[in-house]
């Protein structure tokens, strides 16, 4: 498996608060002007880099209406690109912590046919890597 599970302290989990979420329209917005992209089988991750007091990573997730008419549907699939995403971003997470810039990454999945939890674990490890790769360059 891609997620290494070595946390022993309570404040070190794999969480994802609303702190860590991408929310702000103008970030939003910043990001899908200036992205550059990582796509993996039917996940594609854009990533930009943004100047900050406090390093950290940012993450949104999308699935869109066109490929997915119900609600339910979009949601289960943003919900297991979430859980993939919690587990897996430790080596990231470190590597963007003590920085001066802050790292958003948005998810857009664009497949046709519900995904289950293990593909969307192993497409998400592989942008992950493809990410880690990127950023310690």
């Amino acid at each position: 498996m891609f997620y290494n599970l070595q946390y022993n302290n309570l404040s070190d989990r794999f969480t994802l608060p609303g702190s860590k979420r991408l929310k702000s329209r103008k970030s939003i917005a910043l990001l899908f002007a200036n992205a550059q992209g990582v796509a993996v089988e039917n996940i594609r991750a854009l990533h930009h880099i943004e100047p900050c007091t406090v390093g950290g990573v940012l993450v949104g997730f999308s699935a869109p209406a066109k490929l997915f008419r119900l609600a339910v549907k979009r949601n289960r699939v943003k919900r297991l690109m979430r859980e993939a995403w919690r587990l897996q971003q430790g080596p990231l997470r470190d590597y963007c912590e003590g920085r001066t810039e802050r790292r958003a990454i948005f998810f857009i999945y664009r497949g046709r046919v519900l995904p289950d939890q293990a593909s969307v674990m192993k497409q998400v490890g592989m942008i992950i890597q493809k990410l880690a790769q990127r950023y310690v360059r």
